[in-house]
């Protein structure tokens, strides 16, 4: 199981790939805002069956 500080590092290095990509495509870096959670806001409060879909990230979208 992974602690908290390397869960909250995996997820905002995740973040920081998807807001790269974005950027290659095109997207002004500025746009889009990243902040890895780690497990501090999981969908599904069971790890036994919920750990996969816990591993995710999440984009929201904002008109300018």
């Amino acid at each position: 199981d992974m602690d908290a500080d390397a869960g909250m590092k995996l997820t905002q290095a995740r973040a920081e790939v998807l807001q790269r990509y974005l950027s290659d495509q095109g997207i002004d870096k500025k746009q889009v805002s990243v902040n890895g959670q780690g497990n501090a806001l999981p969908i599904v409060l069971n790890p036994e069956v919920g750990a996969v879909t816990n591993e995710r990230v999440e984009l929201m979208v904002e008109a300018l």
